[in-house]
């Protein structure tokens, strides 16, 4: 994992790559796997993301996960969107855009990383982790 330096500062808050790319995916294989053999398992996923990257927002797995359900890939992008600007992540939202429809549960996977990275510190954390996290707060 590299130490990225932040490029440009935005409402106080430094801008910076993403560690993980699109076809970094493999490197979290269970959540890989969540992601395309669970029914709805990217949605729950996105609504984690969500959640984790916004504690403050009490609504924000609900909207992520009605966006991703009912707008399909471009709820998704406004997803990362979103993501992006709540962890201070560089966006594109062309590029998201076709990671949505062409590969979107590696999209949503490394989303799930570069957030769990973020905030726990581990890329790593799969749902029974985080189910079990959440649990004991």
């Amino acid at each position: 994992m590299s130490n990225s330096l932040p490029l440009v500062k935005s409402g106080g808050k430094e801008i910076s790559d993403w560690e993980f790319g699109l076809f970094d995916c493999c490197k979290n294989p269970m959540m890989f796997i969540w992601a395309i053999c669970i029914p709805f398992g990217g949605d729950c996923m996105q609504a984690a993301i969500a959640q984790t990257a916004e504690p403050e927002n009490k609504n924000a797995a609900c909207v992520a996960c009605f966006c991703s359900l009912a707008l399909c890939c471009y709820g998704s992008v406004y997803n990362t969107h979103r993501l992006a600007k709540n962890l201070g992540l560089k966006d594109n939202i062309f590029t998201s855009l076709l990671g949505a429809i062409f590969c979107d549960p590696c999209g949503t996977t490394q989303e799930w990383m570069e957030t769990m990275n973020r905030v726990k510190g581990s890329h790593t954390i799969t749902f029974a982790d985080y189910s079990r996290d959440r649990r004991n707060k």
